[in-house]
């Protein structure tokens, strides 16, 4: 009886972990001030099933060898543009309490392609994104990342730094 509670146990597990839920490490200082390096977020798996990706929600994306974890910006359709420090969706400027610098540089004009987001990290001049790394298919977003697990001290629930804006 406890050996087919044992594997009941492991199998609920994979399960969660393979539909449900998962876990996935900040590597990196690309998300700075909202996640810190080596955090360790739960990241909701099935909530794209049921809803598109929003506007200032978290993602873990399937990229390389560790994936990403990215801010969304802009959904299909939308018109992306960066210039004088800013961010511009649609020809509207971004109000993002989330990033602690001025973005560098100039971006786009782009419009974000059908079945595709556009994603920046909030600390955007240290952030490899879809400035360089280009839109991503909303098949290779594996989720929302919905909490802060570890280390304890951190620990937190979304919203992370206004995450819903505009």
């Amino acid at each position: 009886m406890m050996l087919l509670m044992f594997l009941m146990g492991i199998a609920a597990v994979f399960l969660l972990e393979k539909f449900v839920v998962t876990t996935d490490r900040v590597s990196g200082f690309s998300m700075q001030p909202t996640l810190q390096n080596g955090e360790l977020l739960l990241v909701d798996r099935i909530v794209y099933r049921f809803e598109k990706p929003h506007y200032g929600d978290i993602v873990a994306i399937k990229w390389g060898a560790n994936g990403l974890v990215k801010r969304v910006i802009g959904l299909p359709g939308d018109v992306i543009q960066i210039h004088g420090g800013w961010v511009y969706r649609n020809g509207k400027k971004l109000h993002e309490p989330y990033t602690a610098t001025a973005t560098a540089g100039t971006y786009g004009p782009v419009t974000v392609p059908a079945n595709c987001i556009f994603v920046l990290g909030d600390n955007r001049n240290e952030s490899r994104d879809s400035r360089s790394i280009g839109f991503i298919p909303l098949a290779d977003v594996m989720g929302r990342a919905d909490v802060i697990l570890l280390p304890f001290h951190n620990f937190h629930v979304q919203p992370f730094g206004s995450s819903r804006p505009d």
